[in-house]
């Protein structure tokens, strides 16, 4: 596809995003809509971060050089740059893994050098976890104003596009202590807006295959920012869930 068609492409779904992606929610997580589908982020460029509706969270580091709503190649986003200290944002939900796995977001991505970009997407999860659970898999995020949850998956950008579809633990000692998802990654690919689409049931079910996945919920979904490295910036945009 040619880089006008993409950032086409990009705008319209963000645009499906900022329909319902900003709305008031309730803190207990924004319920999923009777078509099976939540618009967690547009954004739109008048999206607030000093005054986000209850259904937001900022954990973590909130310096205003950090993070903020901008735009890149026409395309409104929200943008995150890597620092001494790690950052998340969060927006809470109540959805079962089953109904609506599908996670479609698009992003756009700097060049960071080796490993894995600090800014990378979190999934949290509740319910479902298996009485004995892989103990090298039992490691939680980041604690704190988040909502319960007992499992989560990191989806980042890795250095090379070999990277792509692989699982590791995460080093990361405060932001992401959650097993990582490659999903794409390469110098070449730096730059540009992709959009992506994953199957979290399915993810979930590699990661921790003798967890009930009837009973999982997805309870958040948001951007974070793994400590170290500064400078690295990334962008996020139309994040939606959708069965």
């Amino acid at each position: 596809m040619k880089a006008g068609s993409l950032t086409r492409t990009v705008m319209a779904s963000v645009l499906l995003a900022t329909l319902g992606g900003c709305a008031q929610g309730p803190r207990q997580g924004e319920p999923i809509t009777p078509e099976g589908s939540l618009q967690v982020m547009g954004p739109d460029l008048t999206f607030d971060l000093g005054a986000m509706d209850q259904d937001w969270t900022i954990v973590g580091d909130s310096d205003p050089e950090r993070i903020g709503i901008t735009e890149r190649r026409g395309v409104p986003a929200l943008g995150m740059t890597s620092g001494d200290e790690s950052m998340l944002l969060v927006r809470h939900i109540n959805a079962m893994a089953l109904a609506t796995p599908y996670l479609s977001w698009a992003w756009n991505m700097s060049d960071h050098g080796v490993g894995v970009h600090p800014v990378r997407l979190i999934v949290g999860f509740h319910g479902g976890r298996a009485p004995e659970p892989d103990k090298m898999l039992e490691l939680k995020i980041i604690e704190g104003e988040l909502p319960t949850h007992d499992r989560a998956l990191a989806l980042v950008w890795g250095s090379s596009a070999l990277n792509r579809g692989t699982y590791r633990l995460s080093s990361d000692p405060d932001l992401a202590k959650a097993p990582l998802y490659t999903v794409r990654g390469g110098r070449e690919m730096a730059g540009q807006w992709w959009l992506e689409t994953v199957d979290l049931a399915d993810l979930y079910a590699k990661a921790w295959p003798t967890d009930t996945m009837q009973d999982t919920q997805i309870v958040f979904i948001g951007v974070g920012a793994a400590p170290g490295s500064p400078g690295h910036r990334g962008r996020i945009s139309g994040i939606m869930l959708s069965k």
